[in-house]
């Protein structure tokens, strides 16, 4: 299923390492240098519950983006969010980045 997220390591943009999914993590040289815990490795009911995290550029500076809803929010499929974004009337587009 796809879904709307920063990365296919779920380490990035959620609350995984909170959960017993932790037994998942693993190393992936072609992926990244580092361990990750990889959407490939959940299903779709497993991604659904995970906790978001919102994406922060500035932590090496400290600087947090909306800290009070740092975790507010769900994980959306692809399609889900199409179909949200098209019935927002205040939008006049939408701009997607699909990576290999």
């Amino acid at each position: 299923v796809p879904f709307c997220l920063g990365s296919i390591n779920l380490m990035n943009n959620t609350q995984i390492s909170q959960t017993q999914f932790m037994t998942l993590l693993q190393n992936i040289n072609e992926l990244q240098p580092s361990q990750g815990i990889f959407s490939f490795s959940l299903n779709w009911t497993d991604i659904q519950g995970l906790t978001p995290a919102i994406d922060n550029p500035w932590t090496a500076s400290l600087l947090y983006r909306n800290p009070k809803f740092k975790n507010a929010g769900k994980i959306i499929s692809l399609s889900d969010f199409l179909a949200l974004a098209k019935n927002v009337t205040s939008l006049s587009a939408v701009s997607i980045k699909i990576e290999n």
